[in-house]
């Protein structure tokens, strides 16, 4: 979620920099010095956060793959699809908030009965657990 923020960011200084297509050579109209100093202004806050953030999004970028390769190595599918749905299936696009359980017990055994919501947190302890483990092997 914070790269998507960052980037977002980062396009609205594009944006707000002409683009950065280039500029025209004459369009005809008379441009002012004052507009030509805001355009430069804003390329070089663009390009100082670009460089700034770029480092943040590989970073990010490595740990998703980290979590997504640790949990594709666990051996239980169940565990593993329970780690996906609470955590890597957002509830859209907009939010990196986990999934709820009882749309994880639902996906899971089309019912979101106590006893199915029970079985995900008996199942994702487990998956904690083993993701544990794991870690702590040489």
């Amino acid at each position: 979620m914070e790269n998507k923020n960052r980037l977002a960011r980062l396009n609205d200084m594009r944006d707000a920099a002409g683009g950065l297509t280039g500029i025209p050579e004459s369009d005809g109209s008379a441009h002012t010095a004052g507009n030509s100093h805001k355009m430069e202004a804003a390329v070089e806050r663009y390009l100082e956060y670009e460089k700034k953030i770029q480092p943040l999004l590989k970073a990010n970028a490595d740990k998703m793959a980290k979590l997504e390769s640790m949990v594709d190595s666990i051996p239980d599918g169940l565990q593993r699809e329970v780690l996906r749905l609470r955590y890597m299936d957002a509830e859209s696009e907009d939010t990196c908030r986990p999934k709820k359980w009882n749309a994880v017990a639902l996906t899971l055994y089309g019912s979101d009965d106590r006893k199915y919501i029970e079985a995900v947190h008996r199942i994702h302890k487990k998956a904690i657990l083993t993701l544990e483990n794991t870690e702590n092997v040489p």
